[in-house]
């Protein structure tokens, strides 16, 4: 579509009606065609200030858009939109023009109120635009959906609804969050192996975005671990194999090295071979308190792979005696969902 901006709107032609859209920004540089949309949300970042650029790292480290909330292009301050940095205006004018886009292909413009507000049509109460590059992220920006949880961004469902369902929100976002509110995000793709995407792509739009259970949350990330497993499970067993074919080891060396392969701790320990994220260390230390409140046998090895698996197995056999740590629990979930979205990305830089 075409625009022209007077009287602080944009003013555009749809369905041979006249339609004029309340906005402070006028750019019109940027092109509509060049770039995606996707529509997001967050409970921690909900003010017209929590406005942010996007950077992509695959390797190298570059911009691929801006993420603009709804409440700042609605922004009728004109000095405020005088003083913002010309990036985000410009990125702010795009937005609106996408979302008008957007409104158009649902055929829910309407005649009889020609001049609005894009919350007139955006009933949700707190919604972001994340604005990115066509050429830079591709058609399939799936692959970026964990990494924008990671940073605090839920994909929106439908932003045109008034009400959805209440987000989860970590006690480890919400002590991290920085003090500047309009920052920098990095995300990082993972390019899922097409036989468990669908799992990935679920457990960050419809699980971890929504579900409050503690027991559900860690049982839904371990899920992860098992994926990874059982990839490195039969990565060993072809390398074994190929060895022992090209002379490598004997038989008996095979025959120890399929036992070891097998082995759910081993394979777990894989997983996490050279994976180190920051917070590991307090990972362990919330894990490490529960078993202790809870008087069970910690492992005799100091690793977190294990402790993690220890955990696992007593909350999977013995679940019903740790109702009461409810709390505890999801101290450890909002440091391990930290903690396997690095394993992800670790690993599936690895394989591919």
């Amino acid at each position: 579509m075409s625009y022209n901006y007077e009287d602080n709107c944009l003013k555009f032609q749809h369905g041979g009606f006249d339609y004029a859209c309340f906005s402070l920004f006028s750019d019109q540089s940027l092109k509509e065609s060049d770039y995606g949309l996707m529509f997001l949300t967050s409970p921690y970042y909900q003010a017209e200030e929590d406005y942010s650029t996007v950077y992509m790292r695959n390797g190298d480290k570059y911009p691929i858009g801006a993420l603009i909330p709804l409440h700042l292009l609605e922004e009728d301050d004109s000095d405020y939109v005088s003083e913002l940095v010309p990036y985000y205006k410009r990125y702010a004018s795009l937005a609106i023009r996408k979302a008008i886009s957007y409104l158009a292909t649902k055929n829910i413009l309407c005649p009889d109120d020609s001049e609005f507000h894009l919350s007139d049509y955006f009933k949700h109460p707190n919604v972001c635009l994340f604005i990115h590059s066509i050429s830079e992220t591709g058609s399939d920006v799936s692959c970026i959906v964990p990494s924008l949880y990671d940073n605090g961004y839920y994909l929106l469902k439908d932003p045109l609804k008034e009400k959805n369902l209440k987000l989860y929100s970590s006690s480890y976002m919400i002590s991290s969050r920085p003090a500047r509110r309009s920052r920098n995000v990095l995300v990082k793709p993972i390019k899922f192996f097409e036989h468990n995407k669908n799992y990935f792509i679920y457990l960050y739009t419809e699980l971890l975005p929504y579900i409050e259970s503690p027991f559900y949350r860690f049982f839904s990330l371990y899920q992860a671990i098992e994926l990874l497993s059982d990839y490195t499970y039969k990565s060993d067993v072809d390398k074994y194999i190929q060895s022992f074919k090209q002379g490598k080891i004997s038989k008996n060396d095979l025959r120890e090295k399929l036992v070891e392969a097998v082995n759910e701790k081993k394979q777990i320990q894989h997983v996490y071979n050279n994976v180190i994220w920051k917070d590991d260390r307090c990972l362990f230390s919330v894990i490490d308190s529960l078993l202790d409140n809870a008087n069970i046998e910690k492992p005799k090895t100091n690793e977190l792979s294990v402790y993690i698996y220890t955990l696992r197995n007593k909350i999977v056999h013995e679940m019903h005696s740790l109702f009461r740590y409810e709390k505890e629990l999801k101290d450890i979930v909002d440091y391990f969902e930290k903690n396997i979205f690095n394993l992800l990305a670790e690993n599936m830089i690895k394989q591919l």
